[in-house]
């Protein structure tokens, strides 16, 4: 590719994981309301709250956990096939996915709903396959802030997503899933008419389906990034205990509306994106991967541990800063550690990894914390 095709293609890059982004923030503030705001019809009003906890545990835990399993397959079939086709196929069951959920919230279904997060954790796993695509246009002293600036697009379109979708919300839980759709859409008709191949090094492999669960056994018997990914799989797992599922504490203790959680994530956002844009390029550039990741996860548990001081609901809009911040600094040095130790035909397989480890660590969360839920 020359080097205009190179930014071209970086760019759209940057475009599609901000729409893929923004797609999953718009319905994000949703589930907690749906099934714990008074008026909600989704489970009746004499519900356990145990019971409560743990339909929004598999609700939350549905799609991580389908990207897990399609993260690696769908980083090896790129690696086999290219980047184009593999987007193209997985924007189009985002596009089913979240149409099927807004039908599923019309007839108030569970288990359209459940339909919904399968089919949208497939789309989600395109992660490994874009992160490859931005590998093949990076040179290797670009990786680490072309990965940051890859985190900021994440960043701003969570921003944007959860706070839309909150708005969205006041006319009814079902057009967050229909806008989704619809930006979800866009990004499809963006990949097949702009969006050109950058994968010029293909590979036959054969392909294993069962690949998201041998990645965790070859993950930590690999001497030299079993310290990484285990770290990266109690990070995520911690991460998603408390950030999935506080929003249910702020409706109990300060009545928070599906809008109010939007506004607070949104918030959040705003500055993990430009950490991501503008710190982590310039730390980048002072310390190794490994130093910037151990700090970033010292700093990331001091941090969650501040929200004990969260006494009125104020305080979030001081501690969510600091929270956002050191997150921002783990998951793009992460990847771009991970990208550095793989070789260059693999670089679909080992982020396929990377991504299933995190997917894991985001999917088995929910399923213990929404069962432990009650709140005081």
């Amino acid at each position: 590719m020359s080097l205009n095709q190179k930014k071209i293609a970086l760019i759209l890059i940057y475009c599609m994981i901000f729409i893929d982004w923004m797609g999953i923030g718009l319905v994000y503030p949703m589930f907690s309301s749906m099934i714990y705001q008074k008026d909600s019809l989704l489970l009746p009003q004499d519900t356990l709250e145990t019971v409560k906890g743990t339909v929004l545990g598999i609700l939350i835990a549905i799609t991580p956990f389908v990207s897990f399993f399609f993260s690696p397959v769908l980083g090896t079939l790129s690696d086999m096939k290219g980047r184009r086709g593999i987007l193209i196929w997985c924007l189009t069951l985002g596009v089913i996915g979240y149409f099927i959920g807004c039908f599923g919230v019309f007839s108030q279904s569970l288990a359209i709903l459940f339909l919904s997060r399968v089919l949208v954790g497939i789309s989600c796993a395109n992660s490994s396959v874009i992160g490859a695509a931005l590998i093949d246009v990076s040179a290797p002293e670009e990786k680490a802030r072309n990965f940051g600036f890859f985190n900021m697009m994440c960043g701003i379109g969570f921003m944007v997503g959860p706070f839309l979708g909150g708005k969205l919300s006041e006319w009814g839980y079902h057009m967050p899933f229909l806008f989704a759709g619809l930006v979800t859409l866009i990004n499809l008709v963006l990949v097949e008419v702009l969006f050109k191949e950058t994968n010029v090094s293909l590979r036959d492999q054969k392909v294993d389906y069962l690949k998201g669960i041998l990645n965790i056994r070859q993950a930590f018997q690999s001497r030299e990034m079993k310290l990484l990914f285990l770290s990266i799989l109690l990070f995520s797992f911690g991460w998603c205990f408390y950030w999935e599922f506080i929003s249910v504490t702020w409706i109990d203790q300060f009545q928070f509306t599906a809008s109010d959680i939007g506004n607070v994530y949104a918030y959040g956002a705003i500055f993990y994106s430009l950490s991501s844009g503008f710190l982590v390029p310039m730390l980048s550039k002072q310390m190794k991967p490994e130093k910037l990741l151990f700090f970033g996860l010292l700093y990331s548990g001091i941090t969650i541990f501040s929200n004990e001081l969260n006494r009125t609901g104020n305080e979030l809009w001081w501690i969510i800063p600091f929270q956002q911040t050191g997150i921002s600094l783990l998951f793009p040095t992460a990847a771009a550690f991970v990208s550095n130790m793989a070789g260059e035909k693999n670089q679909g397989e080992y982020l396929g990894i990377f991504y299933s480890i995190e997917s894991f660590g985001f999917g088995f969360s929910p399923l213990i914390s929404g069962f432990l839920l009650t709140p005081v």
